[in-house]
């Protein structure tokens, strides 16, 4: 998606109100640049916009994680009692495979995926988003640590529904091609925070997070 060149869009605000655009005083082409503004931050605050990482893969714009979608990069990624394959499936951002399929291992303990030290800033909005497919299990978790506060959701990954969630502004999940669901939380960091850590986990009902776990479902 892309919004429109600010002068042709300054042209056609000015079309509107009869105005040449060499005509413009000061105060008017104020008004209209904070009018642009505003609808650029609603328009941008709407949803997630889709880019290109400098790794070749689909990620939000803004993102804040290294290899997004390769869960299996362990330089970045930590994985707990999971084992993780590249490249598993179509992912539904740009629909190339590129997806990383994330299964369980019999350990008893917590089952997931990591991103620890990502840049955070104080008392800062952020928003943490995952494409999730059930294999095996329906629930996922999404966890955000700022060092001091989790902030996190369960979320079914089969019917399409949130569950409980912790210190979160809000959580959302939307339905996707391929049996994909989008899961995103948002909140704010604390007023010391500095840095962040991202996890996906998979769960067993939507509150248990520790567990047996099944080398066949993930």
């Amino acid at each position: 998606m892309r919004t429109i060149p600010y002068s042709r869009a300054l042209a056609n605000i000015c079309g509107l109100i009869g105005l040449p655009t060499s005509r413009l005083t000061t105060e008017v082409a104020e008004s209209i640049n904070n009018l642009w503004n505003a609808n650029v931050r609603q328009i941008w605050g709407a949803g997630n916009w889709t880019d290109l990482s400098v790794w070749g893969e689909a990620r939000f714009a803004g993102d804040l994680l290294v290899y997004p979608n390769d869960l299996s990069q362990t330089a970045y990624w930590t994985a707990t009692n999971t084992t993780v394959t590249a490249n598993s499936i179509a992912n539904p951002a740009d629909n190339r495979v590129t997806a990383s399929k994330v299964m369980e291992t019999s350990a008893t303990g917590a089952h997931n995926v990591a991103q620890n030290a990502l840049t955070c800033f104080p008392s800062t909005g952020y928003q943490l988003s995952a494409y999730v497919r059930p294999n095996g299990r329906s629930y996922v978790y999404l966890a955000a640590n700022d060092g001091t506060t989790t902030f996190s959701t369960f979320f079914n990954v089969q019917s399409g529904t949130v569950g409980a969630g912790s210190n979160v502004t809000s959580s959302n999940i939307q339905q996707f091609p391929n049996g994909y669901f989008l899961c995103t939380i948002t909140y704010t960091s604390g007023t010391a925070a500095t840095s962040q850590s991202s996890t996906v986990q998979i769960s067993t009902d939507g509150t248990t997070l520790s567990y047996a776990g099944d080398s066949s479902k993930g």
